[in-house]
């Protein structure tokens, strides 16, 4: 659960030496999988203001 990692990284923060990497990752890994989500979110906005079907792929994908 994303909740556990979240606190693990405060644990490892606190007894690691106050070192942040671990944090940094989750914040990244958070990062990468809202920036996909929102890419997708677009891509399916801008294929239904073309008219095309949502489950069309770009011709650039095929």
């Amino acid at each position: 659960m994303k909740y556990e990692l979240y606190y693990d990284c405060f644990t490892s923060y606190h007894t690691n030496g106050k070192n942040p990497s671990e944090m940094i990752f989750l914040i990244l890994q958070y990062l990468e999988e809202e920036l996909s989500r929102y890419v997708e979110i677009s891509k399916n906005a801008s294929n239904i203001s073309n008219g095309r079907d949502v489950d069309d792929k770009d011709e650039q994908e095929l």
